[in-house]
């Protein structure tokens, strides 16, 4: 939702359009799949400057010095996470990983 909020602001989103819009994400899933790796490379990060970047939080310490990030943290309830996950994995025909309240 941050990032369609920050795409519908100007902000141009940088994503590698893999995952396109479904029944869980009507309007799209604006991320890249290299976000997801950057403890192990950063190199890319150049062309996504000027864009809005989605990152989990645990990866920011990966963010390179020397650049100049502006950061939204955003708080959700991990049970709501754990639920949406879940349906969506129902839906892939996928099992959700053991949790402390489903096992």
């Amino acid at each position: 939702m941050m990032m369609q909020m920050l795409a519908a602001a100007g902000l141009e989103p940088y994503t590698d359009e893999k995952r396109m819009p479904d029944e869980d994400n009507v309007r799209g899933y604006l991320e890249h799949e290299r976000s997801t790796r950057l403890y192990e490379d950063a190199s890319w990060l150049y062309e996504a400057r000027g864009k809005a970047i989605k990152v989990v939080a645990q990866l920011i310490p990966f963010l390179p010095a020397g650049e100049q990030y502006r950061v939204i943290l955003m708080r959700r309830d991990l049970q709501e996470v754990i639920a949406s996950q879940r349906v969506m994995l129902q839906a892939l025909g996928r099992k959700a990983a053991l949790s402390r309240r489903n096992g």
